[in-house]
């Protein structure tokens, strides 16, 4: 028996298949995916893991340590597992055998660029919409945190085979539209601020004056996304009320006309056109959704700000009350929490340019975009986020993010010391790796693919910027521990081998997060 490297999950779908094959055999009431394979904390207790036996204890009315010896005994030869042992109360744990240390190694290095990459999408088209913020000010730390996981879930799902489309919502239409052009208008007419003549309810940083000079300079600005003024330009705001109304789904009252939200599982109707005439903001954005879904985006991610909760079942419910077809749970959301921005020990929270909150701009300025990414997206999006400046500029292994791409660089200063072409370590040379470092980082390596699989599904991706340090942090320890050119060629070529395969996989995380892999620092 052997087994094929694939890309996601290779050996636990094959074990999972193996163990079920024996365990049906024993009981019919048994399900695949009752079968649960588990990486086990410490490295001592085996690559991969299986509870089966205490599943079936009740079942088979026997203990689970005597179910577990007859599995074990079941399993044929084979070259993947180097032994299978019982433990506790009848866990299996299985080791890797040196066959397959070296298979995913080299499966690692031969995929390079591509390792970690799935299929699972199947070329279909998805839209991950995100950065659409209030055009009417510098974008803050709040967007940036937006705009980071925004990025890196377009990344994740292209790596996972989907067909990717970025976008954002440019809200060019309404009141505050108006007090924006009133006051870059004033600006100028070279009228301050401080003037009488400036409008009441203008906006007043610094920024302001940046526009009204690029607009006397004349400079262009090129927009290749989604106008909210064109929905209401091509009456598609006003074809989604009358369509609402076709339906049954409006009534009237107090002077303005109601959605039945509740139809479709919200806790009360909601407004959609007020007395005045105006319609409230997710009309518009109803009829944006409506063009998602017209232009053949069967998925749709939105990824906004936590204060855009409410937004959800009203744009759901719309959609559902054109009688479309669309999915009840369409489109998705991903709504992340505010952040803290601190500097030496103390909230920072304003700009000089913006004036009322920190801008992702002082903010890159201030610790560089590789440093403000990983940061912003290394916690849950639904997590509060505390930016500590300090460490993010910081230099040493405190800092996550230096700390990975340092692990990067110091692969690379190894394979440059040995100066070599690393097609010779692609050899079918059985290299035999005995230590903890070495297990652990070939355990690492193994699970990448489904790090990436799951942090896709889930729409996490901090679920890579944490597997990135766990991964750095156990090649620091190996390089602190071992010497990798030796007399011995065979244990040479091993060991960079293994850290030229843990270098892609630093190096493949860290693109799927948007951030640069030096090869020296």
């Amino acid at each position: 028996m052997s087994f094929k490297i694939y890309n996601c999950n290779p050996v636990k779908a094959h074990l999972t298949d193996l163990l079920f094959t024996i365990v049906k055999k024993m009981t019919h009431e048994i399900s695949r995916s009752q079968i649960i394979i588990e990486r086990p904390k410490q490295i001592e207790h085996g690559d991969l893991s299986c509870n089966i036996s205490l599943v079936l204890a009740k079942k088979l009315n026997k203990a689970p340590q005597v179910i577990a010896q007859e599995i074990r005994d079941l399993v044929p030869s084979n070259d993947i597992f180097e032994r299978i042992e019982i433990a506790g109360a009848g866990f299996l744990n299985f080791y890797f055998s040196h066959h397959s240390h070296n298979k995913i190694i080299k499966n690692a290095i031969e995929k390079n660029d591509d390792y970690g990459k799935n299929n699972n999408g199947g070329n279909q088209k998805i839209q991950i919409e995100f950065v659409s913020a209030n055009p009417t000010g510098p974008l803050h730390v709040g967007h940036g945190r937006g705009a980071a996981i925004g990025d890196c879930l377009a990344r994740l799902h292209k790596f996972s085979g989907w067909a990717v489309t970025r976008e954002f919502y440019y809200n060019d239409a309404g009141a505050q539209i108006d007090n924006l052009t009133k006051s870059i208008s004033a600006r100028c007419h070279n009228i301050d601020p401080d003037n009488s003549a400036f409008p009441k309810d203008g906006y007043r940083g610094e920024y302001i004056t940046e526009i009204a000079q690029a607009y006397m300079d004349k400079l262009a600005i090129r927009n290749n996304n989604s106008l909210e003024s064109s929905f209401y330009e091509k009456g598609k705001v006003s074809s989604i009320v009358e369509a609402l109304q076709k339906e049954g789904h409006t009534f009237y009252k107090d002077g303005a006309l109601w959605l039945k939200t509740t139809l479709f599982g919200d806790d009360k109707d909601r407004v959609m056109q007020k007395s005045d005439g105006d319609f409230t903001y997710f009309v518009p954005d109803v009829a944006y959704h409506l063009d998602k879904w017209e232009r053949g985006f069967n998925r749709v991610i939105n990824e906004q700000g936590a204060d855009h909760h409410s937004t959800v079942s009203r744009v759901r419910a719309g959609l559902q009350g054109l009688n479309k077809g669309i999915p009840q749970d369409w489109p998705e959301y991903v709504l992340h929490q505010m952040i803290t921005v601190l500097k030496n020990g103390v909230e920072v929270k304003i700009s000089k340019r913006a004036g009322s909150y920190v801008t992702l701009r002082d903010l890159i300025d201030e610790v560089g975009c590789d440093a403000t990414r990983y940061f912003l997206i290394a916690r849950r999006p639904d997590s509060h986020l505390i930016f500590d400046i300090d460490l993010a500029k910081s230099q040493n292994n405190d800092n996550p993010v230096y700390y990975i791409q340092y692990a990067h660089a110091r692969i690379q200063g190894v394979l440059n010391q040995w100066s070599k072409d690393l097609k010779i370590l692609l050899q079918d040379q059985q290299y035999n790796y005995k230590t903890g470092f070495e297990k652990k980082l070939i355990r690492k390596i193994e699970e990448f693919p489904e790090i990436v699989e799951t942090a896709t599904k889930d729409l996490a991706p901090h679920q890579v910027a944490n597997f990135l340090k766990d991964c750095a942090s156990d090649l620091h320890s190996y390089y602190n521990d071992t010497k990798f050119i030796v007399e011995n060629e065979i244990d040479t070529k091993g060991r960079l081998a293994l850290i030229c395969a843990v270098q892609n996989i630093l190096k493949n995380g860290l693109n799927l997060l948007g951030i640069n892999a030096p090869e020296k620092m």
